[in-house]
């Protein structure tokens, strides 16, 4: 019976967790710039007070928010690519086949893990 591979290209991880946190550094850097421009106080009256309150009480939060998502996704990616590195190699926890798949739950060679970094079923 052919088994199957679980885990992930170490690489790619790496990889897509740099973009992740360069994106948040995007986001960041433009919500800076807007909130610069927004207050700056080019609309004048009623409307511009008001969404320039919105933008301050609201919208950057929401931003910010986005950007520590980005930013934490980021950080789970890379802690995978060294949890997957470390189980492809049989070296440290999760090598011999923890409890589980994702970081902090046992390895990710997971249940039935082969200890080469790969489970079987």
């Amino acid at each position: 019976m052919a088994g199957t591979f679980y885990g992930g290209d170490v690489g790619q991880l790496r990889q897509l967790a740099k973009e992740l946190a360069g994106g948040a550094n995007k986001l960041d850097a433009l919500s800076q710039q807007l909130g610069s421009t927004i207050s700056a106080g080019l609309w004048k009256g009623r409307d511009g007070d008001r969404f320039r309150g919105e933008w301050s009480s609201s919208h950057v939060k929401l931003l910010k928010s986005a950007t520590a998502g980005l930013e934490a996704a980021s950080k789970v990616l890379l802690a995978n690519a060294d949890e997957q590195e470390r189980a492809s190699t049989g070296s440290g926890p999760g090598g011999s086949g923890g409890a589980g798949g994702s970081v902090g739950a046992g390895g990710s060679g997971g249940a039935g893990g082969s200890g080469d970094g790969t489970a079987r079923t």
